[in-house]
């Protein structure tokens, strides 16, 4: 399989703690990025045989409803 290189920013401890398995395994660092991007690419359906979908979003009411209850409704169905 073909590379392309690539740059990016990430966390310096998300970066020291990847180093550190890659240390662990005797892998190369873009091994380790490579894996784990395959493995969330599957676990969301994005590896290419499905179509990327954004996340729902519930339309504000309109009349006399609270203005937030949309916003609201997305954090409680999509807790951080």
């Amino acid at each position: 399989m073909a590379r392309k290189k690539m740059t990016t920013y990430v966390d310096e401890e998300l970066l020291r703690s990847a180093k550190i398995l890659a240390a662990k395994r005797d892998a190369k660092i873009y091994e380790i990025f490579e894996e784990a991007l395959r493995r969330y690419l599957e676990k969301t359906g994005a590896n290419g045989t499905h179509e990327w979908q954004p996340r729902p979003k519930i339309p504000l009411l309109s009349g006399g409803q609270d203005p937030t209850l949309g916003e609201r409704f997305e954090e409680e169905l999509y807790p951080s």
